[in-house]
């Protein structure tokens, strides 16, 4: 159609709805794209979480077969499946090297009862290396963390027409599953932690296990008014490390569970102690715990108490000396150096009638020599002397912000924009200011070229 032959009124109100129809488009696919956006998730809509779990997540083999392929020094999550077990294969770097898991994973604290799990290393050929089941109740933590920790290296207390199958092999197979039929922990996830240990040259002299029976409580005392504010954390990866020889000032929640980190180097010892002083103001607090948990997060040693009212609080633990022969005691984890936890957790009582009320505490905490260091450290082969998991909160806090850059350097241009806010509002207000300017922006357009029309001689 000729547009002279359009009479003017009407040639006017075709050309004011050309922009229209285009900031209608435009504004449909905006939105379009806005509510493909990532949905925005409030705190607490994954559900009651006392620990952020931190790695790579994974997906491990539902048969030996397909059994996914860790690398040790890294951490990974996956999640427990219905009546089956996952499989993965840890290959060795180090001839004769010990081979360290961990599994860590979370509960809410509510009940008794917990489901167990259990996590075995293995060879191919199915020969058990270390194994263990995590019954479900864990009152040291109060039943708001649980984790285990398994470990295989050379043997030394074989006969001389024995072979070393789990030293010797070239990578052991991981398996984790429920702890029994009747156990259902389908979707929970856990963490993983695989860190390879060097081969210690004097493994064969060091197989004794050790004596500490002549180690006592030393009395610290606590420096309350030289106390230290703490601000606890529930992230192995981002938790306050404490100093030997202080006492820290913290708060509590019914429910919460809290997180420290202090290093232990080898021969060294912790003890640590929790006071809480006013329990009889708190009446939402059933019971408290302290636990201390090695560098794979396991637990080493821990205890908890009732509160009666009226009454004050006073958790002690200790560890043993951080020492290469401990893996030959049973009861024992402190076998390798490296950075610690202690974790203070508060069960809320639930026939409590008031408001839920914080609970006050003094962390004081001091780490002690053992009368002889130089035998707990092992002599490492090729030199190695500081090999330690590498899982301390400042190592995972770099490795997580290099892997947090690295996907933003890969994002695409739309993905830059969602990354802006992950509320789904927050997008769509952007697209809207930029229709309303485009809209904005064609209405004078228009106006601009009708005055141009009305004041120009019209030839045809």
């Amino acid at each position: 159609m000729d547009l002279r032959q359009v009479p003017d009124q009407e040639r006017g109100e075709m050309t004011i709805r050309f922009p229209y129809r285009t900031v209608a488009g435009l504004s449909l696919v905006g939105l379009l794209v806005a509510l493909t956006a990532p949905e925005a998730r409030a705190d607490g809509d994954a559900g009651h979480s006392d620990v952020t779990l931190s790695g790579t997540p994974v997906s491990g083999g539902t048969h030996l077969g397909d059994a996914l392929e860790l690398s040790p020094g890294a951490a990974y999550t996956d999640e427990f499946v219905s009546d089956g077990e996952l499989y993965y294969r840890i290959p060795r770097a180090m001839d004769g090297s010990t081979l360290h898991v961990s599994l860590t994973t979370d509960h809410d604290g509510g009940g008794e009862e917990m489901d167990a799990y259990s996590i075995e290393l293995s060879t191919w050929d199915g020969e058990d290396c270390a194994s263990t089941t995590d019954s479900g109740t864990v009152p040291e933590t109060r039943g708001r963390l649980r984790t285990s920790q398994i470990a295989s290296g050379t043997a030394t207390d074989l006969d001389a027409d024995e072979e070393d199958l789990c030293g010797q092999a070239e990578e052991l197979v991981l398996s984790v599953g429920e702890g029994w039929e009747e156990d259902d922990l389908t979707g929970q996830p856990y963490e993983l932690l695989i860190y390879e240990e060097p081969t210690a040259e004097d493994a064969e002299g060091s197989d004794e296990e050790p004596d500490y029976s002549d180690l006592e409580w030393t009395e610290m005392g606590r420096n309350i008014s030289g106390s230290i504010a703490a601000d606890p954390g529930s992230d192995f990866t981002d938790v306050p490390s404490v100093e030997a020889g202080s006492t820290y000032d913290a708060t509590i929640s019914p429910g919460e569970l809290q997180i420290f980190s202090i290093p232990l180097t080898w021969g060294e010892y912790l003890q640590a102690e929790a006071y809480f002083p006013d329990t009889g103001m708190v009446d939402s607090v059933d019971s408290v715990s302290l636990a201390v948990l090695d560098p794979m997060r396991g637990l080493h040693e821990g205890e908890y108490a009732r509160l009666s009212f009226g009454d004050t609080a006073e958790l002690r633990t200790t560890t043993d000396p951080v020492n290469w022969s401990n893996r030959y005691d049973s009861w024992s984890s402190a076998t390798v150096a490296g950075e610690y936890y202690l974790a203070v957790a508060a069960d809320d009582a639930e026939s409590s009638t008031e408001a839920d009320a914080d609970l006050d505490y003094l962390l004081t905490l001091e780490t002690y020599e053992w009368e002889d260091p130089e035998t707990a450290a092992p002599a490492y082969a090729d030199g190695l002397t500081d090999a330690q998991p590498p899982f301390g909160p400042q190592n995972e806090a770099a490795a997580a912000k290099a892997a947090e850059e690295e996907q933003r350097d890969q994002m695409s241009a739309l993905e830059r924009v969602r990354s802006l806010g992950e509320s789904t509002g927050l997008v769509l207000s952007i697209g809207a200011f930029a229709l309303l300017m485009m809209a904005t922006g064609s209405l004078f357009m228009v106006r601009a070229i009708r005055q141009h029309q009305r004041n120009s001689p019209q030839r045809y």
